[in-house]
């Protein structure tokens, strides 16, 4: 079961690092998902099948239903192959967001696709 995401959590950016280091052929992304109060980014790790939310589970979930449940929208998405992840981790000194532009907070009562 996937739960939704009812607000931004802290640790996620921190959770995509560990996933990166120990799987391969992941991408990261990052994405403004909706919640209870309005909008959150969040970040996890993913392959073309599972996503690796580690703030949710230790245990890869189903991408198409990960998508689903937490109402995932392409247009609000930036994803990162693995070793541009690393590249920016090093460049920025951060684990995320890289995009300042499209994540301009970490929470927003309004749609982030209007702005």
């Amino acid at each position: 079961m996937i739960p939704p995401l009812t607000e931004h959590k802290k640790n996620c950016f921190d959770a995509t690092l560990e996933a990166a280091s120990e799987f391969g052929d992941v991408t990261v992304v990052h994405a403004w998902l909706p919640v209870d109060s309005g909008w959150a980014v969040h970040a996890w790790a993913e392959t073309e099948e599972a996503v690796l939310d580690l703030t949710v589970t230790r245990t890869p979930l189903d991408r198409a239903e990960y998508y689903e449940v937490r109402r995932v929208s392409e247009a609000l998405i930036r994803r990162y192959p693995r070793v541009e992840f690393f590249t920016l981790v090093g460049d920025t000194g951060t684990f995320g967001p890289f995009d300042k532009d499209l994540f301009f907070a970490l929470e927003s009562a309004e749609n982030p696709a209007r702005n």
